[in-house]
């Protein structure tokens, strides 16, 4: 499956300096196989790359961060470089705190990770902040069945209902 048409990507500026390591290098030390779809949307840099609009994914399973509409936000995906936005740098930060199964691929923009399950194939959303602690069952919910559904999942947010602009405080003061 691929991207929507109606989603698009741009380069992350982020990483932009960092430095990019082999595909081979990152598979070696992660000792899991990246699958061919991901690497095609970070491609032709293999940096990270974000969307041109807010994008979001409605999970197989909800997480507490899932709107009321059943859907969760994506912001960035990961690249080969060793940048914060980088798989290796987030997967690194991870190792001792997650199983070591979990390959980080992309982010939410609150510090929780999509990733890919090594043993199930796959993706999994983690919720860093979960009551019941970040390494607990809860803290993991299933987004896809595999990358292929990940990525055909991606879509355009939906446009929140216009705001009245008009309601709301007319004026504040401090008095200090």
């Amino acid at each position: 499956m691929a991207l929507s048409s109606n989603v698009a990507l741009i380069p992350s500026l982020l990483d932009h300096d960092a430095l990019l390591l082999p595909l081979d290098q990152v598979v070696a030390r992660l000792n899991v196989r990246i699958p061919s779809e991901y690497l095609r949307l970070i491609a032709p840099e293999n940096r990270a790359v974000m969307f041109d609009k807010a994008t979001e994914i409605k999970p197989l399973m909800p997480s507490p961060l899932t709107s009321k509409t059943g859907f969760q936000s994506v912001l960035t995906l990961f690249g080969l470089s060793d940048g914060d936005h980088g798989i290796m740098k987030n997967f690194q930060r991870l190792n001792g705190r997650l199983e070591s199964k979990y390959v980080p691929i992309a982010e939410d923009g609150l510090g929780n990770l999509y990733m890919l399950d090594a043993k199930t194939k796959q993706i999994v959303f983690w919720h860093h902040e979960c009551p019941d602690g970040e390494n607990s069952p809860t803290a993991y919910t299933v987004v896809a069945e595999n990358i292929s559904s990940f990525i055909a999942g991606l879509q355009p947010a939906k446009n929140p209902k216009d705001v009245d602009l008009s309601a709301g405080v007319k004026r504040v003061q401090f008095d200090f």
